[in-house]
C-alpha cells in the first residue's frame, strides 16, 4: 500500500509502464488531481488574458491612460504571490494534517477569487480585477507545492514520469486554451469571462473533494502548520535545498525552462507582428505551436524511465532547444505601420519560407517539454518526504526570479537593439548560449544525483 493509503491498480498493466502511463486517468488516485490542476491553470490563464484584453481591446482601455502599465501590472501582481507565499505554502504542505483536505481549502479559495472577479467586471473597476488577479497568484502560490509534491504518495515510483508528463502537458495545453478564451471573452463578453472563472472554480472543488486522504508523516496541528514569517519560511526553504549537494543546481536548471519559455512566449507578439509582419490570430497559432510542442516533448518524457537513466537525454534536450534557438530561419524585420490592416492565419501559411521558423518552434518547444519531466521527477525523487513540499516551493521561487529577470533582461535587449528585429536575433543568440551553458551544467550535476 502506497503512503497516501491508495492502492495501485491490481491488474499488471497490459504493456510494460510507462507506455501505457494515460492509463492513469482513468484512475482515482491521479485524475481528481489533473483536473484540479487543469482547471487551475486554465482559470490563471483566462482571467489574466481576459483582462490584458479588456485593457488593450476593450471597454476599459477607454478608461485608462497609461495601457501598457496595467498590461504589467497584471503580470506583476500575479507573479508577486510566489516571492511572497510561495515558501509559506511549501512549509504548510509539509506540515499539515491532510494535504487533501489543505487543496480543497485551497479551491475554496480560488472560487471566493472568482466571485471577486466577477465583482470587478459587474463595476468595470480595473483595480478590482487587478486585485482579484493577485488572489489568483496567492492561490496558485499555495497549490503549488502540493501538486508536485503529492504525486510520489499517489504513483508508484516507475510512474512519477508519466504523471508528471501530464500534468506538465496539461499546464500547457491549459496555457493556450485560456489565452485563446480569454482573449475572446476579455473582448467580446464580460459575462463569459464571469460565467467561466465560476464554472471553472465550482469544477476544481468538486474534483478536489474526490482526492483521497494525504496524510503527512509528521503533521503539525492545522493552526501551526503555516508559517506566517515570510522571511523565516523563504530561509527555511533554502536550508532544505542546501542540505542535499546539488539540489540548488538542480532547481537552477529547471528554472532556466521557464525563463527561457516565458522569454519565448513574452516576446512572440513581437515576432509575429514586426518581423513577420502578421496579425493577432497568427500570434495565437505560434503559440499554439509552442504549447503543443511543450506537451509532445512532455508526453515524451513520460516514457523515460525515472533516475539516472531517464536523465541522460535532458543534456543533449537542452542542447536541442539551443541550437534552435540559433538557426537562421527568421525573415527580415516587415515593421507594419501602427493600425495597419495585418493579413491572417492563412496568408502566414501560405507563404512556404515561413515554414522552416514554424518546425524550428516547434521542434525547440518539444525538446524543452522532452526534458522538463525528468527534471521534475528527480525532484521529487531527490527531496526527503518529509522537506517535498518545501523543496518544490523553493523551486517555484527560483522560477519566479528567474522569469521576471529573464523577461526584464530581455525586454531591455530588444528595447536597446536598432530595430525589433535585430533585437529578436540578437535575443535568440543569447539564449542559445545560455542554454548551451545550462545543457553543460546539467551533465555535469545529473550523474552525481542518485534518485534509483
Amino acid at each position: 500500500m502506497l503512503r497516501s493509503g491508495v492502492r495501485p491498480p491490481s491488474a499488471p498493466p497490459r504493456f510494460p509502464y510507462p507506455l501505457n502511463f494515460l492509463a492513469l486517468l482513468r484512475q482515482r488516485r491521479f485524475l481528481p488531481l489533473f483536473v484540479v490542476q487543469f482547471g487551475g491553470a486554465l482559470s490563471d490563464n483566462v482571467m489574466r488574458n481576459a483582462l490584458v484584453a479588456m485593457i488593450t481591446f476593450g471597454a476599459l482601455g477607454a478608461e485608462i491612460e497609461n495601457r501598457a502599465l496595467y498590461v504589467q501590472l497584471a503580470v506583476g501582481f500575479f507573479m508577486l504571490p510566489f516571492f511572497l507565499f510561495a515558501a509559506s505554502a511549501g512549509i504548510f504542505a509539509d506540515r499539515c494534517p491532510d494535504r487533501a483536505v489543505a487543496m480543497r481549502f485551497i479551491k475554496v479559495g480560488e472560487i471566493g477569487t472568482a466571485a471577486f472577479a466577477v465583482l470587478g467586471l459587474a463595476l468595470g473597476d480595473v483595480n478590482l480585477l487587478l486585485l482579484a488577479v493577485f488572489l489568483a497568484g496567492v492561490q496558485s502560490a499555495f497549490f503549488g507545492p502540493f501538486k508536485y509534491a503529492v504525486l510520489p504518495d499517489l504513483l508508484q515510483p516507475e510512474e512519477l514520469p508519466g504523471g508528471n508528463a501530464l500534468l506538465s502537458a496539461s499546464t500547457f495545453l491549459a496555457i493556450i486554451a485560456g489565452v485563446y478564451a480569454g482573449t475572446e471573452l476579455g473582448v467580446r463578453s464580460d459575462a463569459g469571462v464571469a460565467a467561466s472563472l465560476l464554472v471553472l472554480a465550482a469544477a476544481g472543488f468538486a474534483a478536489a473533494l474526490l482526492l483521497p486522504a494525504l496524510p503527512n508523516a509528521r503533521p503539525l496541528a492545522w493552526g501551526k502548520a503555516f508559517t506566517w514569517n515570510i522571511f523565516a519560511a523563504i530561509g527555511a526553504n533554502f536550508r532544505h535545498c542546501r542540505a542535499k549537494p546539488w539540489t540548488l543546481s538542480l532547481l537552477c536548471i529547471i528554472s532556466w525552462f521557464w525563463a527561457s519559455g516565458a522569454i519565448i512566449s513574452t516576446q512572440l507578439p513581437l515576432l509575429v507582428r514586426d518581423v513577420f509582419g502578421y496579425s493577432h490570430q497568427a500570434y495565437l497559432v505560434m503559440l499554439l505551436v509552442i504549447c503543443l510542442g511543450i506537451a509532445t516533448g512532455s508526453l515524451l518524457g513520460g516514457m523515460l524511465p525515472r533516475g539516472s537513466k531517464g536523465n541522460r537525454p535532458v543534456p543533449l534536450a537542452i542542447a536541442v532547444a539551443s541550437v534552435c534557438c540559433l538557426l537562421p530561419v527568421y525573415p527580415e524585420a516587415a515593421l507594419p505601420a501602427v493600425g495597419a490592416d495585418l493579413p491572417g492565419v492563412a496568408a502566414f501559411f501560405s507563404e512556404p519560407s515561413h515554414y522552416p521558423a514554424v518546425i524550428n518552434i516547434f521542434v525547440l518547444s518539444a525538446a524543452m517539454g522532452l526534458y522538463i519531466v525528468p527534471l521534475y521527477v528527480t525532484l521529487q525523487l531527490f527531496a526527503a518526504p518529509g522537506e517535498r513540499g518545501q523543496v518544490v516551493a523553493a523551486n517555484n521561487i527560483f522560477n519566479a526570479l528567474f522569469i521576471v529577470i529573464g523577461v526584464l533582461l530581455s525586454s531591455a535587449l530588444v528595447g536597446a537593439a536598432t530595430n525589433v528585429g535585430e533585437g529578436i536575433e540578437s535575443l535568440y543568440a543569447v539564449l542559445g548560449f545560455v542554454g548551451f551553458g545550462f545543457a553543460v551544467l546539467a551533465n555535469y550535476v545529473l550523474p552525481k544525483i542518485e534518485v534509483g
